[in-house]
């Protein structure tokens, strides 16, 4: 559900195939001429669990390649073209958050210089991830989250997700995010905050909690999702549950 949303929302229709992943010198490394020729020098003189996981990544490389030889000495980077099909062989035993953390490793080690995925999109032959907006780039960071801890015991705090976007996809937002995580809402509560009343139109939840501040007090209210929507919108948005299934009538009747 979240690939087809995703695909939807983004106008996806299909990828290149591979992926291009840029390591650059992480911020720990001794400050010294490396021979990335020789196997103790590689990847800047990296061990453990990471260093394992790009020795995996090398084999994900459609015709092969080493190490040494994806070195770039003039930029001191290396670059990994990836192909999906090898990497989905290669990791297939490995679950969804074990991969995603071996990526994080990378970023923490601020190794991870850029990630890349040449896309097929609707109205151009290609493109890259570069020209998609930040509301779009929000979409795909939601449902990230909502794959990423939905087996989790936990609570996941969203701090106005729906921000950066479009009117119609904040209208969609609530139904969408319940859709990809209800099997996930044993383990996992989502915890949202929103300033949007094109959000909060399609809750399905009869009181919404409403915040303010009086004399330096916050409060909390109950209130009916109709109040709610008129004071986020100071007035301008007026919302009546009747109207609002006499227009999802006549909508059925046209088409």
């Amino acid at each position: 559900q979240s690939r087809q949303f995703i695909e939807g929302k983004l106008g996806i229709l299909g990828t290149s195939g591979s992926a291009t992943l840029t390591l650059r010198r992480p911020f720990n490394a001794e400050r010294r001429d490396y021979d990335h020729l020789d196997p103790k020098d590689l990847y800047w003189g990296l061990g453990g669990v990471t260093r394992s996981f790009l020795e995996d990544l090398v084999t994900c490389i459609d015709g092969g390649s080493t190490p040494g030889a994806l070195h770039d000495r003039k930029n001191d980077q290396y670059t990994f073209t990836i192909s999906l099909e090898l990497f989905r062989r290669v990791f297939a035993d490995r679950s969804w958050g074990e991969i995603f953390h071996l990526f994080n490793n990378l970023k923490v080690l601020d190794m991870l210089g850029d990630i890349s995925m040449e896309v097929m999109l609707d109205g151009l032959n290609s493109s890259n991830l570069g020209l998609f907006s930040d509301g779009q780039f929000q979409s795909v960071y939601l449902f990230a989250i909502a794959e990423l801890f939905k087996d989790r015991n936990c609570v996941t705090l969203m701090d106005e997700p729906d921000a950066f976007l479009h009117p119609e996809w904040q209208f969609d937002f609530l139904m969408q995010t319940d859709a990809i995580s209800r099997d996930a809402a044993r383990t996992n509560h989502i915890l949202m905050s929103s300033h949007s009343a094109a959000t909060l139109i399609r809750s399905t939840q009869p009181k919404i909690k409403y915040f303010d501040l009086k004399d330096g007090n916050a409060n909390c209210y109950a209130v009916p999702k109709r109040i709610a929507i008129n004071k986020l919108s100071s007035n301008l948005i007026k919302f009546a549950e009747e109207e609002q299934l006499l227009s999802i009538l006549n909508a059925i009747t046209i088409e």
